[in-house]
């Protein structure tokens, strides 16, 4: 943390005195530590049995008893239910000195905001989430301007909860927990939003169990305080978006013969498939051929024409009949068949 502007010293002291006398006149036998409220949402399962990407989002709201002593929070966990699946790692992870340097080559995996309260004051701050090099690592890069210049790294580790799902560990660093000398800071308000790291193994028709802690440091009483906070979240299944209608138009090249007998002219090849980019095109033929098998292709982006050039090009007459069986890259199948005519001098592929 890089001090900014913040309150004079006197005012400091004059306010920690106040805070002190306060809890002294209250006689605290016992600390009456901040209380939790934790909420958390999962955004909705796509997916059958494989692991479905999800965003999950984690807020954990403290309020502190103004009559009771000063709290820093020291160390806060979160207990994910044991269908959530954590640490898939990104194509980059970077090093904490990478992304408290602000190197460019780390991208963000998530977001969310921080507060907490010191000396009567609000500090706010924003949150993003960065993957380290270790899967079982994230940092939390914390960023405030007012009254306090804030740039300071949380690292959260995952471990293994009693449950058997996974738990976030966050230890706060000592320029958080007393950002001013005789400040204690106690997170009121922290919520983050995790991408890229989280995945739904299943969406269970029963509730998503999530739970919080929180370690306090007193300032004047001795010893460790803590408090818990439990919520559930239902996983809502989505409806895969259908893909669009797959209605391949072929495409057949022909020529007229010259002199019209039995022979119409001849098939030069299927030209291209109007409404396919990948997959493959066969060109049989059913009737009226010595000939089955004319040709395969594989379709690519972007498709070039022409797909099948027969070589020698087929003699068709009334007779003849070709299909074209086209394959997508959903293993899609649509067959198309077709008989040959004269018109207007021209020869021409009707589909059947």
């Amino acid at each position: 943390m890089t001090p900014g502007r913040s309150p004079h010293p006197s005012r400091r002291a004059a306010a920690a005195l106040l805070l002190l006398a306060l809890w002294l006149l209250a006689g605290s036998a016992s600390a009456a530590v901040p209380q939790l409220a934790l909420t958390a949402t999962v955004s909705p399962y796509v997916g059958t049995g494989a692991p479905a990407p999800v965003t999950l989002t984690l807020h954990v709201a403290a309020t502190p008893d103004p009559a009771d002593q000063p709290y820093a929070t020291r160390h806060m966990s979160f207990d994910l239910d044991p269908s959530i699946l954590t640490g898939f790692q990104p194509s980059v992870g970077c090093m904490g000195t990478q992304i408290i340097s602000n190197s460019p080559t780390c991208p963000a995996i998530g977001d969310g905001s921080m507060q907490f309260q010191a000396l009567g004051l609000t500090e706010s701050t924003t949150l993003t989430a960065y993957q380290s090099t270790d899967p079982k690592t994230l940092f939390l890069l914390a960023d405030g301007r007012t009254p306090l210049l804030i740039h300071s790294l949380l690292t959260v580790t995952t471990t293994t909860s009693p449950a058997g799902g996974s738990r976030f560990e966050i230890d706060f660093p000592p320029d958080l927990q007393q950002p001013a000398p005789g400040a204690y800071s106690t997170v009121t308000d922290f919520q983050a939003s995790l991408r890229s790291t989280i995945a739904l193994a299943g969406c269970p028709t029963a509730p998503l169990n999530f739970a919080t802690h929180s370690d306090f440091t007193p300032a004047f009483k001795p010893g460790t305080y803590a408090a818990d906070a439990a919520t559930t979240a239902v996983c809502e299944s989505a409806a895969p978006i259908a893909p669009p209608p797959f209605v391949p138009v072929p495409s057949l090249t022909t020529r007229a013969a010259k002199k019209h007998g039995r022979v119409l002219g001849k098939l030069i090849g299927l030209r291209s498939v109007r409404g396919m980019t990948d997959g493959t095109a066969t060109l049989t033929c059913t009737a009226g051929c010595a000939k089955r098998k004319l040709g395969t292709t594989t379709l690519k982006t972007p498709a070039r024409a022409p797909l099948i050039r027969l070589q020698p090009a087929l003699r068709v007459t009334k007779r003849t009949r070709v299909r074209v069986t086209m394959v997508n890259a959903a293993r899609t199948s649509v067959t198309a068949t077709f008989r040959f005519v004269m018109r207007s001098g021209k020869l021409v592929a009707v589909r059947l």
